[in-house]
């Protein structure tokens, strides 16, 4: 039977303590940068990239480009690093992830932008990270097709009932 990949403890919390020499150790012994922790689904199978954005440690951010990571990955939402670093005020990983092209547009599985994330839940200096964005190309409205606004909202509308049915019994 395969083992789902797991982010090893250490390394995690290297990530968020921003201890630059133990994230390089486990990259030196063959950890992908790319690695998501698929076993711990409270991670939301976040890539090794996010940990370091949300707690705006720029050193493990460059290692970890530096590695090849891939900018984009996106975790089990469709949200990629760019989108956590705006919703966590972390405005230094932010500029870092939009210099080697982060997608500043990209939307997540519920069509929400780093944008959007600094408007409705962001912590920090939301007017900074706010304008960074504005600044450099972040669009205040997206658009999208009547198809896919369908199929999104029946999709929301299914689930919602499946929701409903299951407090029922």
């Amino acid at each position: 039977m395969f083992s789902k990949p797991r982010i090893p403890g250490g390394l995690q919390s290297a990530l968020k303590k921003g201890h630059l020499s133990d994230v390089q150790k486990y990259l030196d012994a063959g950890t992908s940068p790319n690695l998501c922790d698929k076993e711990n689904k409270l991670s939301q199978e976040r890539p090794l990239l996010v940990f370091a954005a949300i707690n705006d440690h720029i050193h493990i951010i460059e290692l970890l480009l530096k590695y090849d990571a891939k900018v984009d990955k996106m975790d089990s939402y469709g949200r990629t690093a760019l989108s956590w670093a705006a919703e966590y005020g972390a405005l230094d990983a932010l500029k870092l992830l939009i210099e080697h092209g982060a997608n500043i547009n990209a939307e997540d599985k519920e069509w929400t932008t780093p944008l959007a994330w600094v408007v409705h839940a962001g912590t920090g200096d939301t007017q900074k990270v706010h304008d960074y964005l504005i600044s450099n190309g972040a669009k205040i409205e997206m658009h999208h097709s009547f198809l896919e606004t369908l199929k999104y909202s029946l999709a929301a509308k299914c689930n919602w009932t499946l929701f409903r049915l299951k407090a029922r019994f």
